[in-house]
């Protein structure tokens, strides 16, 4: 007895080992004890991953714009070479042969290049020229400058460029310049015809809110120069240039901290390698923890969260989890063996109720699939049959062989010869049973014998003419969907006619290329009202008669290879009938220009 009973405790711990409860328990507590030991853990460093996170990010972003500076700034730097080196004017300002006409229609012809430029790019603010020899300056407007700042402009450029000398340290990088309590970047060039040229961008221009606009979310953007001044408003940060005096600005380093007095800042910067200017990013740090504290509370709440939650797992485990779960296994097995009746019953949890509904529609699904599979597969093997049938028309061959007996009574043999090529290649292609795709060339190319077969039949009365986008030649369509249409317009609107009857074949790519439109048209009779309202409605192609093989034929098969059947019907203004068929293009470019054939 005592064996017996400890046999059926082994067997009733392994199935409650087994059991679903017992595991989502056990992975419940597995997960919920590591991440509050977890979340305890990363409350005393959470700060410092807030704070290289931000830093990271700051910089990636400062690290791009600063690139587009350096972009900007060398593409100007470029332009001023490339004017100095290819435009003659240059060397002719500084020549003291110039008359005064002369030299202002030189100095209108530079300032000119330079305003074209200068409207065609706005980098800078302006370019500017200064001849030391005559002490002329000339420059191009100021962009979106107030009088003052222009004013102030144009009494300090002077006075820069007359004491500018040869080893002038503007003639190396872009240099910061002073102006009216702003600042700009200044570079000159040595023409070496006795003149400069030279760019000036204000440092406003380059902090575009615009671009800068995800790094003014925490705090604000500013040029640093080499001496730890900030160049830009730091609205409602109390700092000054001394305080930055102990940043290295170590590219090496994520960020680094400054102090106000009564705030701390992050520092994020970026070196820009046209000037020695940095531009940095300043973030309060009250910011970038201002969520801290509240995280910390959170943090403390979380085991007697877990021990709560737990103990309402455990009691509504049951009916919210496991009955559910266990009905649907139920009817899963019914289903497998073959039983697409089964329905499951409302849930009270929202989420099973969206598994039943899903679940009963899945089924539902399954069992119209297998009904409409059924039909498919007898819709193809009529289609087949049907293909099989609209293939040899015996109307056509006993006329066509009694076109050849006539024409060996007259002994007309070089048409007996065209007549027989003809009609060799056009059975040949009907007969080839085994192909599922031809290319339009080759569809076409079987109509033509066609055409040209009934033109032996009917001389002078038959005209045709074929139009192939270029690209749309190799497109890929299933065999016989042009010729039934063509065969319906020498039945139905072929008359003898005082002109000639004519037939016209285009194919094009729509306007989005993603179709090709297969037209076929006539000046013969046209449809008639009846037939088009038949067409349009649909009732033409469910009636499966043998009138109707053709087009009935190539309805379904297009149906059944493109998951659609797309045919336009209608009458031209002028008269005659006019049939378009869209097929779908895949994997076919470079449709370019026209062609006829």
């Amino acid at each position: 007895m005592r064996r017996l009973g400890k046999i059926m405790n082994m067997n009733m711990s392994t199935n409650v080992n087994r059991s679903l409860r017992f595991k989502l328990i056990i992975g419940f507590v597995s997960i919920t004890v590591p991440l509050v030991l977890f979340l305890v853990y990363i409350n005393f460093y959470a700060s410092n991953v807030v704070r290289t996170q931000v830093a990271e990010s700051n910089k990636t972003l400062l690290f791009v714009y600063s690139k587009q500076i350096d972009v900007i700034l060398n593409k100007e730097k470029n332009f001023m070479y490339n004017i100095a080196a290819q435009d003659p004017n240059f060397n002719s300002l500084a020549s003291p042969s110039l008359t005064d006409d002369e030299y202002y229609l030189t100095k209108m012809r530079i300032l000119n290049n330079l305003i074209a430029y200068h409207n065609y790019e706005l980098g800078v603010d302006m370019f500017f020229v200064y001849v030391p020899g005559k002490q002329d300056l000339f420059m191009t407007q100021t962009a979106n400058k107030s009088f003052e700042d222009e004013s102030a402009i144009q009494d300090t450029l002077p006075s820069l460029l007359q004491e500018t000398r040869a080893n002038s340290p503007y003639f190396l990088e872009w240099k910061l310049f002073t102006y009216n309590n702003k600042s700009a970047l200044v570079r000159l060039l040595d023409t070496g015809y006795g003149s400069y040229v030279g760019a000036w961008i204000s440092l406003d221009r380059l902090m575009s809110p615009k671009d800068l606009a995800a790094l003014y979310r925490l705090g604000t953007v500013t040029f640093v120069s080499k001496d730890h001044q900030l160049l830009s408003e730091t609205p409602n940060f109390e700092l000054r240039g001394d305080q930055f005096a102990g940043l290295t600005f170590d590219p090496e380093q994520p960020y680094q901290i400054v102090d106000d007095g009564k705030r701390s800042f992050m520092v994020v910067s970026s070196e820009l390698t046209q000037t020695a200017l940095k531009l940095a990013v300043i973030i309060p740090e009250k910011l970038l923890l201002q969520q801290l504290p509240s995280f910390q509370k959170i943090i403390l709440l979380i085991p007697l969260a877990a021990l709560f939650t737990l103990l309402f797992y455990l009691v509504f485990l049951n009916r919210v989890i496991l009955k559910p779960i266990s009905l649907l296994l139920k009817g899963m097995r019914k289903i497998e063996h073959g039983n697409l009746d089964v329905r499951l019953e409302n849930q009270t949890s929202k989420e099973f109720n969206l598994i039943k509904e899903t679940f009963n529609h899945m089924v539902t699904q399954i069992h119209q699939l297998k009904i409409d599979i059924y039909e498919e597969q007898i819709k193809v093997h009529k289609a087949e049959v049907k293909h099989l049938q609209v293939q040899i028309n015996p109307h056509f061959l006993m006329n066509s062989i009694n076109i050849i007996y006539n024409l060996v009574e007259v002994k007309k043999y070089e048409l007996i010869q065209q007549m027989s090529v003809h009609l060799v290649s056009y059975f040949r292609f009907l007969t080839r049973t085994h192909v599922s795709w031809v290319s339009i060339s080759d569809e076409l190319q079987h109509i033509l014998h066609y055409l040209n077969i009934n033109q032996l039949r009917f001389p002078d009365r038959l005209t045709y003419r074929f139009h192939i986008s270029n690209g749309l030649e190799n497109v890929m369509i299933p065999p016989l969907i042009i010729q039934p249409f063509v065969e319906n317009c020498m039945k139905h609107g072929f008359d003898f006619m005082e002109k000639p009857f004519h037939i016209e074949v285009t194919v094009s790519a729509d306007e989005t290329g993603k179709l090709a439109i297969i037209a076929i048209s006539d000046n013969g009779c046209g449809f008639t009202a009846d037939n088009l309202a038949d067409l349009h409605s649909g009732i033409y192609f469910n009636n499966e008669g043998d009138e109707h093989l053709g087009i009935w034929n190539v309805y379904h098969r297009l149906r059944l290879l493109y998951g659609q059947s797309v045919m336009v019907f209608g009458n031209k203004q002028d008269g005659g009938a006019n049939v378009e068929i869209h097929i779908p293009l895949a994997n076919n470019e470079g449709i370019e220009g026209i062609d006829d054939v």
